[in-house]
């Protein structure tokens, strides 16, 4: 969604004229362009990544460390350091820990393609493999991520630091995993599970990591800490291919279609207001850490916010309604056919989209009965209750992503559960600070 070029001519393009015409068209396969600065914002260059190319075996020599990696040490809950995030606006807080993060390099970061049963095409992965036996660190990525972004490559480039084996791959959301996957329209979180838990099972059993492998801990954000926490339950039951030791799930979302009626509501609301260029000013704000209060105006967070959300979902929604053969989308003639669609597209809003194409696909596929199963996959407080006793939610109270009323309705339900309640930090905006990289490396300390 990221791999488009797009140039701005005017300043008068508003969002809407964004979401029509920042779409490339190269042989029939409609590409999203996404400039926006808050791309990874609900999961959220400089790269140093070596890759292999995808028509060679899997690499399973020279893909270590320069040097040999020390065996992790185990942290302590002791060695936490005090919370102490600056800013007091949630939404403000989200795109603060975004923007803190830049060129963050991962030199010993190497690209393997793996065959995952099912998969029409060989799955490519991201993966840091140490010269010695070591814990390996699943990461989980937020509803639009790609592990060379650099939000996501911090948590990598620290468990790499501390001696660990580290494995992320693209959302499970995009539609280049779905082309890959071609396991049914996108949105249905238990299928995706289930195709994440064959990525992870193909990467261990296909690449030298297999026989240097002490536990495995699986660390989720946003989507991918839905994810992680269905994978938790699955691990309960033991119907997991592989043995899983630890778990932490940061800010995942109390309902996901809540979350997704909030993001609607900043779209409706902010609709129009800002050119793009407006937006992209954003993208050079540096944040004061001496600074609490916000200093960019509520509306345009909220417009910046929901367009990043929005910029994928045209291509997503015709990418399915064509590779599925739905035909939800009208058509166009023979020249204007995929920008027709784009265009109808473009109107949908993620809540039209889980109604409107994905639940009805996955209905009839599944032969449900009703689509309640469906739209509770995602709820928090039924997850959490079913985790095994090592895994742990990290959440804001704060995150602008939730209900207030259905988080504190979460709030009261996990007393006395292992969920970590931050006083603030937004939707992920703590990402970088020294309290989370501690936390992180804690992962493995759970009894």
């Amino acid at each position: 969604m990221r791999d488009g070029k797009f140039a701005l001519n005017s300043s008068s393009f508003r969002v809407k004229e964004l979401v029509h015409h920042c779409i490339e068209f190269s042989g029939g396969i409609v590409k999203q362009v996404s400039a926006l600065l808050l791309s990874a914002y609900l999961s959220l260059a400089g790269l140093c990544v070596e890759s292999t190319p995808e028509n060679q075996s899997v690499a399973v020599a020279g893909t270590a460390s320069p040097t040999p990696a020390p065996v992790p040490a185990a942290a302590t809950p002791a060695a936490l350091p005090p919370y102490e995030f600056p800013w007091n606006n949630g939404l403000y807080a989200s795109a603060a820990g975004y923007l803190s993060i830049k060129k963050v390099c991962l030199d010993c970061q190497r690209t393997y393609f793996v065959d995952v049963p099912g998969f029409c095409q060989r799955m490519p992965v991201k993966a840091v493999i140490q010269d010695n036996s070591a814990p390996l660190v699943v990461m989980l990525l937020g509803i639009e991520g790609r592990p060379d972004e650099d939000f996501y490559k911090l948590w990598q480039s620290w468990y790499a630091e501390a001696g660990y084996h580290v494995l992320t791959f693209d959302s499970t959301f995009i539609q280049e995993f779905n082309q890959r996957s071609q396991h049914g329209v996108t949105g249905n979180l238990w299928a995706e599970t289930a195709l994440a838990k064959e990525v992870i099972a193909a990467f261990i059993a296909q690449t030298c990591v297999k026989d240097r492998i002490s536990k495995i801990g699986i660390v989720g954000m946003s989507y991918g800490a839905v994810e992680a926490l269905m994978l938790g339950t699955l691990a309960a039951k033991k119907e997991l291919p592989f043995e899983v030791s630890a778990l932490q799930a940061f800010s995942p979302p109390v309902n996901m279609l809540s979350s997704a009626k909030i993001i609607d509501g900043w779209h409706a609301e902010t609709y129009g207001k800002y050119t793009l260029v407006e937006l992209q000013k954003l993208r050079k704000h540096v944040p004061c850490r001496d600074c609490p209060d916000s200093p960019i105006d509520e509306c345009m967070l909220k417009s910046a916010a929901a367009t990043s959300f929005r910029l994928p979902l045209p291509a997503l929604i015709a990418y399915n309604d064509q590779n599925y053969c739905l035909h939800i989308l009208p058509r166009g003639g023979e020249f204007d056919d995929a920008y027709v669609r784009q265009d109808h597209a473009a109107r949908w809003t993620f809540v039209k989209f889980a109604f409107g194409m994905s639940y009805p696909y996955w209905q009839r596929k599944l032969n449900l009965s009703s689509l309640e199963e469906l739209i509770r996959a995602g709820d928090l407080a039924a997850l959490q209750a079913k985790q095994p006793a090592y895994s742990e939610i990290i959440m804001a109270d704060d995150d602008p992503l939730n209900s207030p009323a259905e988080f504190q309705a979460f709030k009261a339900q996990a007393a006395g559960k292992r969920v970590t309640f931050l006083p603030r930090g937004g939707h992920l905006g703590y990402v970088s600070e020294g309290w989370t990289r501690a936390k992180l490396l804690t992962l493995f300390d759970a009894k």
